[in-house]
């Protein structure tokens, strides 16, 4: 009766279970489809990224050379400033000393105007009674001698006046067509000034357009990798491994390198310029370069990875600790193969998010990254 019973709970047992892998497995299928477009959601965001902040950075060259020409016509202009204002006050100083030669001119004609004039009230006296009125031939000559050098003096006097005063109205001339051509050079600065700052002001907009672009970006990738996160933490408790954690110190990922180029925690994003998590480090090594499992486990992921990790391998060792290996340029196992620490698993690569060749590599515990130098890695 006892091994009756047992029979049938056995039974019971195998139909519930029948019952429920189908459904189990039905459920991380479409979780698996749900991240994968997901992923590829995260992947087409990045890329959309990329290229806005290759605009943004050529927007920015294009203000700082805006920015520089504007400096140097602001300086060009500041200086033909200062010239119009040496030329003003040249050309002031000039006309202070025309209206001199004017008034010296003027006052010298008005004397020779006298002095003519009174030759002229006694130009009755003849000859005859200047002779006359004289001691001497001498004398008389003497007097005839005077007045013609008198006479010649003021003309000669007036003539170097008069041209004096040409002089000074032909270089107040000069100075006025210098003068006008330098405001006319300081007027086409002065639009070209303008000009420059209603580009730079254009370009401005666009950058802070871009900026706004960048920070929706930024954050439709965050909720993107959020729920890719959530995506994975799902398909985790469908597929955890209840065997124990392998134990032990894990081996170096890398055999034939232990340059650090980044170590685990936050630092300044390479694309975003901002802080932000780094998961694992990267380890700096050549093109072809083994990658090594670090741990004895069983590969659950071997493919390539849209989100940023490109080909990608992640191990698990047991007791909800897994390591991941990314950027690969070859994937040299398969899902549900057993390896053991030190087995070759793939060769360093650059694919995915990547600025050159250089293993990515992770520790997770429950899924939750981990610093590989704090207690599982050691060089």
């Amino acid at each position: 009766m006892r091994k009756l019973k047992f029979i049938i709970a056995i039974l019971l047992t195998a139909i519930t279970v029948s019952s429920v892998f189908p459904v189990m497995a039905d459920d991380l299928a479409t979780v698996k489809k749900q991240k994968a477009a997901t992923d590829n959601r995260i992947s087409e965001l990045k890329k959309k990224q990329k290229t806005e902040l290759e605009e943004k950075a050529k927007l920015e060259k294009e203000k700082a050379k805006l920015a520089q020409m504007q400096k140097e016509e602001t300086n060009a202009y500041e200086e033909l400033q200062k010239q119009i204002s040496e030329a003003e006050e040249h050309l002031r100083q000039t006309e202070q000393a025309l209206e001199q030669a004017i008034e010296e001119y003027n006052q010298m004609n008005e004397l020779v105007k006298t002095r003519l004039q009174v030759m002229y009230m006694n130009s009755s006296t003849t000859m005859l009674d200047t002779l006359l009125a004289s001691r001497s031939p001498v004398e008389f000559y003497e007097r005839l001698h005077y007045m013609s050098v008198i006479s010649e003096n003021d003309s000669k006097l007036i003539e170097q006046l008069e041209t004096a005063r040409q002089d000074v109205e032909v270089k107040k001339q000069l100075q006025e067509q210098a003068k006008e051509l330098l405001e006319q050079k300081a007027n086409e600065k002065e639009r070209q000034i303008q000009r420059l700052k209603n580009s730079r002001s254009q370009v401005e907009n666009e950058i802070s357009k871009s900026e706004q672009e960048l920070a929706d970006l930024e954050k439709e990738i965050d909720r993107m990798l959020e729920e890719s996160k959530k995506l994975s933490n799902k398909i985790k408790s469908l597929s955890t491994s209840k065997k124990k954690y392998t134990g032990g110190t894990m081996t170096w990922p890398c055999p034939s390198s232990y340059t650090i180029t980044s170590y685990y925690g936050m630092r300044v994003h390479p694309i975003l310029r901002k802080y932000k998590l780094h998961t694992g480090i990267d380890i700096a090594a050549r093109k072809g370069a083994s990658i090594v499992a670090a741990n004895n486990g069983t590969v659950i992921m071997a493919q390539y990875d849209k989100s940023g990790y490109g080909n990608m391998v992640v191990i698990d060792h047991g007791g909800g600790v897994t390591t991941l290996y990314a950027h690969a340029s070859k994937i040299l196992v398969s899902v549900g193969q057993e390896v053991k620490a030190g087995d070759v698993i793939a060769k360093v690569g650059s694919t995915g998010l990547s600025t050159g060749n250089h293993l990515h590599f992770e520790v997770r515990v429950n899924g939750e990254t981990q610093n590989p130098l704090k207690g599982y890695l050691s060089k």
